[in-house]
């Protein structure tokens, strides 16, 4: 029987944002890729979640991990719920986000939750962390990781260098240690973005319903 000491699960296809090299990003209806639009928004059941945990495989498990390939795991509507009954297992967790959505209460909550570590992706500064991640704000996701790690919540900042924002690198990584973030660290982008691509987007891009709470 195989034993799981890990995993690295997509719950979710839901995104609040459009980033234009996002494989789920493109020309349908609400900013979509056609896989998105074909399959719908879909998103991993609870119950599909404590079958694991309860089951002989899980056992073991140790570590889940969530990366956002199709969508970011804090759009998922039960992510709280998840989160809180996998840290009831003692297992630790591992969640990327943009860190845009929901509210700072929220994130405060989850900021006391054992185990739990994440990855903001902020990809610059107020003035250039748009460009890429489309549709978020920046005074939301500083107000969600300030109440986040300010609860306790371990952050590590996460910033994909592109020509528009390289030359913020210092500032960035000052901020990040100026709100206590755990560590800033620094991808190269191999996906060739340029401020041109954002423009086979915008006229598709409209408004997602994002979870309030």
């Amino acid at each position: 029987m195989e034993v799981l000491h890990r995993i690295d699960s997509e719950i979710t296809n839901r995104c609040n944002a459009a980033c234009p090299l996002c494989p789920r990003t493109g020309s349908y209806p609400h900013g979509v890729s056609e896989v998105v639009h074909k399959t719908g928004y879909r998103d991993v059941e609870v119950s599909t979640i404590q079958k694991i945990l309860d089951s002989h495989s899980g056992q073991n498990l140790k570590h889940f991990s969530y990366c956002g390939n199709y969508g970011d795991p804090f759009m998922h509507p039960k992510v709280y719920d998840i989160i809180s009954m996998i840290s009831s297992y003692g297992i630790t967790q591992r969640f990327d986000t943009n860190g845009g959505m929901r509210t700072p209460k929220f994130w405060s909550e989850v900021g006391k939750i054992p185990g739990v570590k994440v990855n903001f992706a902020i990809d610059g500064l107020e003035d250039t962390n748009h460009i890429y991640r489309v549709r978020t704000q920046w005074h939301k996701i500083m107000a969600n990781a300030e109440a986040y790690i300010k609860s306790g919540g371990y952050a590590d900042w996460i910033m994909i260098i592109f020509s528009h924002n390289e030359h913020q690198i210092e500032e960035a990584n000052i901020l990040s240690k100026k709100m206590g973030f755990k560590s800033f660290n620094t991808k190269i982008s191999t996906r060739g973005f340029n401020l041109s691509d954002q423009k086979r987007y915008e006229p598709a891009l409209k408004e997602i319903k994002v979870p309030k709470n």
